[in-house]
């Protein structure tokens, strides 16, 4: 799998860790964009993403009109994530494999959110996600990163 830079995986897994969410971004058939948020997802170990489809008509419609899409997370108080290109596969309730890769994502979502399908997200490229401010002041200690994101966000530290 090419990546734009070497991946650390102790630092992509701290990173999928500390987001909350996952942004998936596809295309519907018309050419138009679809990003839509998506709370319950893990990364498994060989950097694929498991994202819960609970309620997501127009994301499952473009996939199944074109398979290619991209997913980021960011942890919004170091200002820093992943982004991922591939191909997903959606594995609908009843489909074989849908138990063994949904488990993680029920126990996440829980008895009042059903998973109606796993989209299984296998890259063909990693890349990473930083801020602007990474470029634009590369000696800025983390520390001082995240205290600046928490004033912006109005967040205090766990």
């Amino acid at each position: 799998m090419p990546v734009s830079h070497p991946i650390d995986p102790y630092d992509l897994r701290a990173m999928a860790d500390a987001s909350v969410l996952v942004w998936l971004a596809t295309v519907a058939p018309d050419g138009a964009p679809n990003v839509s948020p998506k709370e319950v997802w893990d990364l498994t170990d060989d950097n694929r993403l498991l994202i819960a489809e609970i309620l997501s008509p127009a994301t499952l419609r473009n996939l199944r009109a074109d398979a290619r899409a991209c997913a980021s997370f960011l942890d919004i108080h170091r200002q820093r994530g992943y982004r991922f290109w591939g191909k997903v596969r959606i594995v609908a309730r009843g489909d074989a494999g849908f138990s063994a890769l949904s488990v993680g994502l029920t126990a996440k979502a829980g008895p009042e959110f059903p998973v109606r399908a796993v989209l299984e997200l296998t890259p063909d490229r990693i890349a990473r996600l930083d801020a602007p401010s990474y470029v634009l002041f590369p000696d800025r200690a983390e520390a001082d990163r995240i205290a600046a994101a928490h004033r912006l966000y109005a967040t205090k530290p766990a």
